[in-house]
């Protein structure tokens, strides 16, 4: 494939990408052309998240979903690595704007690893990190107690589901995260893994997943 189709073909390139979409910069919502997103948009205007903005490559929907949902089992680590280095080519010169230090991938616990084979969060994060020179962090976060799967929980009961469950082992004081995820739907996970960040320090945390329900 030419280089600069991260393994994809020119119609399956075209399908992922989302670009002509407006999104919120704090939460990566689609929101309309014309919308106040100054103080986030009406997903994220009442909350007061941990982490300052989110990039994102698409829409949960059509072949991104497709491929984001291959990439959750081990044979699918090469599709979770090109979508990985798809989101650094598209954000790049945002990223660098930002001045991000290091990526660091949402944990996932030892059994649940065990069980997929890897963590696709991770393989994300290593090619991100990678197309964009930037260090990759794998043992800085932790997710230091298992939790219930989050995709039958309210938004109430996926933010106690998760409260406290990750700690931080290692030095982010004064630097910017780029927090690496493959889909973000109310962002609980995403938000207390960027509490536990900004409480040992970390100066800005900026998200960065494959795709987003709306």
């Amino acid at each position: 494939m030419p280089g600069d189709r991260v393994g994809l073909c020119a119609t399956c390139a075209a399908q992922i990408d989302h670009s002509h979409l407006t999104t919120c910069p704090r939460c990566a919502a689609t929101v309309g052309l014309y919308s106040d997103t100054s103080e986030g948009c009406s997903s994220c205007r009442d909350e007061r998240p941990h982490y300052d903005s989110t990039l994102r490559l698409g829409r949960y929907e059509g072949l991104l979903r497709t491929l984001i949902l291959r990439a959750k089992h081990y044979s699918g680590e090469p599709v979770a690595e090109l979508l990985g280095t798809s989101f650094a080519r598209r954000h790049r010169n945002e990223l660098v704007r930002l001045g991000v230090d290091r990526a660091v991938a949402v944990p996932s616990h030892w059994w649940r690893r065990m069980r997929r084979g890897y963590n696709q969060a991770q393989s994300i994060a290593d090619s991100v990190a990678r197309e964009l020179g930037l260090p990759v962090s794998r043992r800085c976060l932790r997710r230091i107690r298992a939790t219930a799967p989050q995709a039958d929980l309210s938004r109430t009961d996926r933010q106690s589901n998760v409260r406290g469950a990750f700690a931080v082992r290692g030095n982010v004081a004064g630097e910017s995260v780029l927090l690496i995820d493959d889909v973000m739907t109310t962002g609980s996970t995403i938000d207390e893994c960027a509490k536990a960040l900004k409480r040992a320090g970390a100066k800005r945390v900026i998200v960065g997943v494959l795709a987003r329900p709306q």
